[in-house]
């Protein structure tokens, strides 16, 4: 299928043919903030560990971070990311490690000195 002088893949082209039968006009509708809401509740536990292990390392490199907005925006995110990420649960403890392992920060100064840094 062709719109506009693009090529839609057919998959598209199946969806939006069939919800052409309920709308006047033939493009394809986008979701609904209900519909990706009942998409997000619908992620396993472990997903959503996963993705809370990774904002935990990205709030971790922000605070690096030499310019001070960012660094205190960093420590916003990991405050709230401690309060919901359950590092006292092993499973949790090990997706934090195995994230760590992923990315390979080499010369990882640590929590604590990285917090310090503040100070100096």
């Amino acid at each position: 299928m062709e719109v506009r002088g693009k090529l839609i893949p057919e998959s598209v082209e199946s969806r939006c043919s069939s919800a052409s039968k309920y709308t006047a006009s033939n493009l394809c509708r986008s979701r609904s903030a209900q519909s990706l809401k009942l998409l997000g509740d619908s992620a396993s536990q472990d997903d959503k560990m996963t993705i809370l292990a990774q904002l935990f390392w990205l709030s971790l490199a922000l605070l690096q971070s030499d310019y001070e907005h960012e660094f205190l925006l960093a420590l916003r995110l990991l405050d709230r990311l401690l309060h919901r990420l359950p590092l006292d649960r092993p499973d949790a403890r090990d997706k934090v490690d195995k994230l760590q392992c992923q990315i390979k920060w080499a010369n990882f100064p640590g929590l604590h000195a990285l917090l310090l840094k503040v100070s100096c």
